[in-house]
């Protein structure tokens, strides 16, 4: 089943160089099994694995994660590393 929205768990999230995170997302409706995939905007700052959302900070600064579904639903959320 599509997904007929997507949405980061938090909008933003600070971390500190060196720290992993994971990038939580919801779908709606509950329960579709749409797939994901996510991406940075700066990925000196913020490194993201596409399929699982995992983060790495790499450098202090400013980024921007973005999520997209299969059925082309977007969510951004915004990252600072200290």
């Amino acid at each position: 089943m599509e997904a007929s929205g997507v949405k980061f768990v938090k909008s933003s999230l600070s971390m500190k160089k060196g720290t992993t995170a994971t990038a939580k997302v919801k779908l709606s409706p509950d329960g579709c099994t749409d797939t994901v995939r996510f991406s940075s905007s700066n990925k000196k700052v913020v490194v993201v694995n596409s399929s699982t959302g995992k983060l790495r900070a790499k450098a202090k600064g400013k980024a921007v994660i973005t999520v997209k579904t299969g059925s082309g639903k977007t969510a951004k959320m915004k990252v600072v590393v200290k």
